[in-house]
């Protein structure tokens, strides 16, 4: 028994006597030669095939002998011991002289030394198949000169092309003879069950038309509009497969252009919709920027915002596509994301940042070639082509667009292309940031009108507009107060204002303010009356439960202990308690019943709570 390799070459190798009697049950010919091209032996099939009357004729005529170009015996000998040729269509010499065609292969023998024995060829007779295919290439001849005409044998392997389709693919005939037709198609088409229906319906001699996508010898991509024909041979047997096709690539192309422009329209129309009415700029550019991706056909990318901080640029990104980023660096996009409503890039010195320190488009194919491509963020994927592109207005950058990993590249093309786009979010971008910065200006307004400078807490105008508000307030109390007002004044005040200063003094309200919002609770409302004055509503809660809020907040304020300038200080409060009652003319007899219990406290001996 012969051992068989499992290398692509090696597969064919069999022993010869499993082989012979595999190949007598199937009606093959067959023939095993020695090194030198003689024959060893041959069953019947063969010598009926070459002409002889019985196979014992054939041993030691050499297999030159059946080959018809003179001189070429020994060449082609020589390539199938060199595993240049295993299989294919062979057309030979006849006893009487006469052609005959051979669909034949070549397997090396191997002994158990796993050396070189013999040749072993397989063949089948297809000179019919032959003649046949002689008649219907003279038909073709007819279609010849207006397509691409190409011809395939019923398994889908190339027999010929014309030089229309060999002109439309770039290749030669030498370079796709023998190949199947998947070697025309893309990679992720033939893995499709469309491609295998396709061949299934051929060979059961069904006509197939319409477009195609090929690839050429180039890469690029090429749109066929083609028919499909099967040939049958006397008997009904699928012998050819005959293909006439035309190029329409640039028809496909102009067809996609004007859905791309399409396509760009609506992003305009969604641009402008969004940036002037959608207050959020990262949901607007996130909006604007997914159907751009598909556009393109680009992998990943990103629309920028340039910041300018006091003469220093940092890129704002609201939004960024779904890239494969580590866990780590996933974390740390979505904390920036939260705190800043953006990720930033503060290091400009990339190929991102080379768009908008110099506002220039950036147009790379080869990054492993790039200078700069080593300093990209941390985690950032790999990048195999980029194209970035300044957004500018009144010539000055104010955000970039960003794509990457583009399957065709990137070129003048697609530039041109998005130029449209880029100008518009120019003006919108700068639309936008205007309207916000006057929305941060008016909110900015508002919040000073009601808050307090200092602690930023609501201001007196601002906590009685809270205190109207309550409608519980014109309710019978039911022998419960639903609401309690506290006032809270700091102890000696003026002696750590005349000791450590008023900046000190500033600092201690503010850690006052911040120990308030800290102690009560987020339905509560804690506001600033004045000097070292503050006030809380303390809502639905009965006056013991006010009266223990307060005791706890007193004595927090009391352990507590904050450095100013190195110096440590402590300091106390006083706080006077006050329930709502029904018997009150107006807020202002509440906020008085509580000044008046803030007044026993401190008369009391300051550092403590006093109720009603």
């Amino acid at each position: 028994m012969m051992t068989t390799q499992h290398s692509s070459f090696e597969q064919h190798i069999v022993s010869f006597g499993e082989s012979r009697q595999l190949l007598l049950d199937g009606g093959w010919a067959m023939a095993e030669f020695d090194l030198s091209g003689n024959v060893i032996s041959a069953n019947q099939q063969f010598a009926l095939l070459m002409g002889f009357s019985h196979a014992g004729e054939l041993v030691n005529i050499n297999h030159s002998q059946f080959v018809l170009s003179h001189g070429r015996g020994d060449v082609f000998w020589q390539d199938v011991l060199d595993g240049n040729i295993t299989c294919g269509e062979f057309k030979r010499c006849h006893h009487d002289d006469c052609v005959v065609w051979l669909h034949a292969s070549y397997s090396p023998v191997l002994n158990q030394d796993n050396e070189l024995q013999s040749i072993l060829m397989m063949a089948m007779d297809i000179t019919q198949e032959k003649l046949m295919y002689v008649e219907y290439h003279a038909r073709l001849q007819a279609l010849d000169s207006a397509q691409g005409v190409i011809e395939f044998d019923s398994n889908g392997f190339i027999l010929c092309a014309n030089d229309n389709y060999l002109a439309m693919t770039g290749y030669s005939e030498r370079e796709l003879v023998g190949r199947h037709h998947a070697f025309l198609c893309a990679k992720d088409e033939v893995s499709t069950n469309g491609y295998q229906r396709f061949w299934k319906a051929l060979r059961r001699g069904e006509c197939w038309k319409g477009r195609f996508q090929r690839i050429c010898k180039n890469g690029q991509p090429l749109w066929i509009q083609a028919n499909y024909n099967p040939i049958f041979d006397s008997e009904g047997r699928l012998c050819r497969i005959v293909k006439y096709a035309h190029d329409i690539t640039e028809y496909v192309s102009n067809e996609k252009k004007m859905v791309q422009q399409r396509a760009l329209l609506d992003i305009l129309l969604d641009a402008q919709n969004r940036f002037l009415h959608d207050h959020d700029l990262a949901s607007a550019c996130d909006h604007v920027f997914t159907p751009l991706l598909d556009m393109t056909q680009c992998e990943f990318g990103f629309i920028g915002i340039v910041q300018d901080t006091e003469g220093v640029l940092s890129l704002h990104i609201p939004a960024i596509s779904n890239i494969s980023w580590d866990d780590s660096v996933t974390q740390w996009f979505n904390e920036q994301m939260q705190a800043n409503n953006a990720l930033i890039f503060h290091r400009l010195d990339n190929i991102f940042g080379r768009v908008i320190t110099h506002n220039k488009t950036m147009c790379v194919n080869d990054i492993p070639a790039y200078p700069g491509k080593r300093r990209f963020p941390p985690g950032h994927p790999p990048l195999h082509n980029f194209l970035g592109i300044p957004i500018v207005f009144n010539q000055q950058p104010i955000g970039m667009i960003a794509l990457a990993n583009r399957p065709q590249g990137m070129d003048d093309e697609l530039i041109a292309q998005l130029t449209p786009i880029v100008t518009t979010l120019g003006t919108l971008i700068h639309a936008r940031s205007l309207e916000d910065k006057r929305s941060e200006m008016e909110s900015m307004l508002r919040f000073n009108a009601t808050h307090d400078g200092l602690t930023r807490l609501p201001n007196r105008n601002a906590f009685f507009e809270s205190l109207h508000a309550l409608p519980e307030l014109g309710l019978p109390s039911q022998g419960m107060s639903r609401h309690c007002l506290a006032l809270v004044d700091v102890d000696f005040f003026k002696r750590i204002n005349d000791k450590y200063g008023h900046l000190a003094g500033d600092a201690l309200l503010q850690e006052l303010a911040r120990l308030l919002e800290t102690h009560t609770r987020g339905t509560d409302l804690v506001a600033r009356l004045g000097g070292e004055e503050f006030i809380v509503l303390l809502r639905d809660v009965t006056t013991r439960e006010a009266c223990q809020a307060m005791e706890r907040l007193r004595a927090a304020i009391a352990a507590y202990t904050f450095t100013w300038d190195t110096v440590s200080i402590s300091f106390t409060v006083s706080i006077g308690v006050a329930p709502w009652r029904p018997e009150y003319a107006s807020m202002d007899d509440w906020v008085q019943q509580a000044d008046t219990n803030l007044y026993q406290a401190k008369s009391a001996g300051r550092n403590q709570i006093c109720g009603p």
